[in-house]
């Protein structure tokens, strides 16, 4: 693969599309489980969010928003081959963008795996670690937009990031 790549960041439309984001959910954050399980109860509110990452038309990473006190990140996954590449640091840039456009702070049960990933991009830990059966250790972690960047300018819905030097610009 080549180290920079164009990467699109938009809302996910369509019955394929979600077929995808309950495929990723399924192989990435539920290892041998039935897909149906990877089906969160608000996933079709009105309110919902689904985001999706692709490249050349092929969705590779995703993240679901639900307004559940804030805006709940849930479900964020990238697919093994396009890791490291900044396709997930371009969608939770995205994801800080709609809540600073909505003036909502972020919050996710994070993998303890991926803190560090969060913690680069301005989350912290709050309170104690848990553990969710058959999935493995998770702290909540949270964001809240900065005041001075609540009102962010509506963007187009590309957000472009080539490899890992690439940063959005507000």
């Amino acid at each position: 693969m080549p180290l920079e790549r164009e990467i699109e960041i938009r809302r996910l439309h369509g019955d394929a599309e979600m077929a995808r984001l309950y495929d990723l959910r399924a192989a990435m954050l539920r290892p041998g489980r039935p897909v149906a399980e990877n089906h969160y109860p608000t996933d079709y509110l009105p309110t919902t969010i689904h985001l999706g990452a692709f490249y050349q038309g092929q969705c590779i990473g995703i993240a679901s928003l639900y307004e559940e006190v804030g805006l709940h990140l849930r479900g964020m996954v990238v697919a093994p081959a396009w890791q490291g590449y900044g396709v997930g640091a371009a969608l939770l840039h995205r994801v800080q963008q709609q809540a600073t456009r909505i003036r909502m702070p972020l919050w996710c049960n994070a993998r303890d795996s991926a803190m560090g990933f969060y913690a680069k991009l301005g989350w912290w830990v709050e309170g104690d670690g848990f553990e969710l059966p058959g999935v493995g250790p998770h702290h909540r972690m949270r964001w809240v937009p900065a005041e001075t960047n609540a009102a962010v300018e509506e963007s187009s819905d590309a957000l472009l990031c080539e490899g890992r030097r690439q940063r959005r610009r507000d």
